[in-house]
C-alpha cells in the first residue's frame, strides 16, 4: 500500500500565500451581464430574463438558472473544490480552470431552457409565433413552442460566463 507524503519546503510559503489569496479574491459569474444587455432592438435582455426567472404579472415564472444551479449543486461543489485544491496545492492555474467551470454551468443552463421549461406556453402565444415565423408548428426545441427559445436573442445566446480574479 503505497502512502501519501506532504513535503513542506519553507520557500514554498510565499507562493502558497499568494495562490490562497488569488483564489479568495476569485469569482465567476454566469448569466447575462450588464454589458451584454443592451439589444439592438432596445430590450434589455438581463430584464428579460428576470422576467422569466421570477414571473411578471402576465408572465409565469420560467426559471432557468436557479433549477439548473439545484440541481448541480453537488456537482458545482465538487468541481470547485477539486479547483481550489490543485491551484492552491499544485499551483494549477486557477483563471482557466473556472474559466472551464463557468463553461459547464453555462453549457448546463443552456441544457435546462432546451429541454423545456414549465409551464408551457399558451395557445395564444404559439399562435403568434407561428404566425410571426410563418414557418407553421415545428416540434423541436428551436420552434416556437419551447419556452425561451423565441427570445433565444435576448436570453439564450446572451448567456455566457465571467470570471474575475483568479490572477
Amino acid at each position: 500500500m503505497s502512502r501519501s507524503r506532504v513535503e513542506h519546503r519553507r520557500n514554498d510559503l510565499p507562493a502558497l500565500r499568494n495562490r490562497l489569496r488569488a483564489l479568495k479574491a476569485s469569482k465567476v459569474s454566469v448569466g447575462i451581464h450588464a454589458e451584454d444587455a443592451d439589444t439592438a432592438d432596445g430590450f434589455n435582455a438581463a430584464a428579460i430574463a428576470s422576467v422569466h426567472e421570477y414571473g411578471a404579472r402576465n408572465v409565469p415564472a420560467r426559471p432557468f438558472i436557479g433549477p439548473t444551479v439545484d440541481d448541480h449543486r453537488d456537482d458545482y461543489t465538487r468541481l470547485l473544490a477539486r479547483i481550489a485544491r490543485l491551484s492552491v496545492m499544485r499551483g494549477v492555474p486557477l483563471k482557466g480552470a473556472l474559466d472551464r467551470f463557468g463553461l459547464k454551468v453555462t453549457s448546463d443552463i443552456r441544457a435546462t431552457i432546451d429541454a423545456g421549461i414549465n409551464p408551457p406556453l399558451s395557445e395564444a402565444t404559439i399562435a403568434k409565433r407561428e404566425a410571426r415565423n410563418k414557418s407553421g408548428p415545428q416540434n423541436n426545441v428551436f420552434s416556437g413552442h419551447t419556452p425561451l427559445r423565441d427570445t433565444s436573442q435576448h436570453i439564450y445566446n446572451r448567456l455566457r460566463h465571467v470570471v474575475r480574479g483568479g490572477g
